[in-house]
């Protein structure tokens, strides 16, 4: 299960490096730290790739849930054993 964690993360992190915040960074003029375009912050390509952030949050938050769960069971049978 770490390994398909650090996978997902992974992907996600490259997904955001190559993608998303390169575009953020064209819309904001960096000498000043004001958007350039502050209507691109309310377009539909900002707000699909929040959704697929939290999505794809949501998914390691449950996949660490369920990781733990695993542990937790081990810990308990090595306390019995």
């Amino acid at each position: 299960m770490y390994e398909s964690i650090e996978r997902s993360q992974g992907n996600l992190l490259q997904a955001l490096d190559e993608n998303y915040f390169p575009l953020v960074i064209q819309h904001i003029d960096m000498i000043t730290k004001e958007p350039t375009d502050i209507e691109f912050f309310y377009s539909l390509e900002v707000r699909n790739y929040c959704a697929f952030t939290i999505n794809d949050t949501n998914n390691l938050i449950y996949e660490y849930g369920q990781t733990l769960k695993q542990v937790q069971k081990v810990l308990q049978m090595m306390a019995e054993y």
